[in-house]
């Protein structure tokens, strides 16, 4: 199992079916899921799925991190 990063049930941008968002890491995902056939892949595939989860660790502790913007107001 993994964590893809920003990926929801549902919805255009960020779903996990159709979304744009999560795409190309949820096809990296299904594609070494579909490739893993016996037990002597699942090693390989688990350490891939690990990997992926800590890319999506990475990247929401870096979303975290980042400033919010300060919308100065306009007279």
């Amino acid at each position: 199992m993994a964590i893809p990063y920003a990926c929801a049930h549902s919805g255009d941008e960020m779903g996990i079916v159709i979304g744009k968002q999560p795409r190309e890491q949820v096809l990296r995902l299904v594609k070494v899921a579909l490739a893993t056939t016996n037990d002597d892949q699942w090693t390989a595939a688990s350490k891939t799925f690990d990997e992926e989860t800590e890319i999506t660790y990475r990247e929401a502790l870096e979303f975290q991190a980042s400033p919010i913007p300060v919308v100065e107001k306009v007279d």
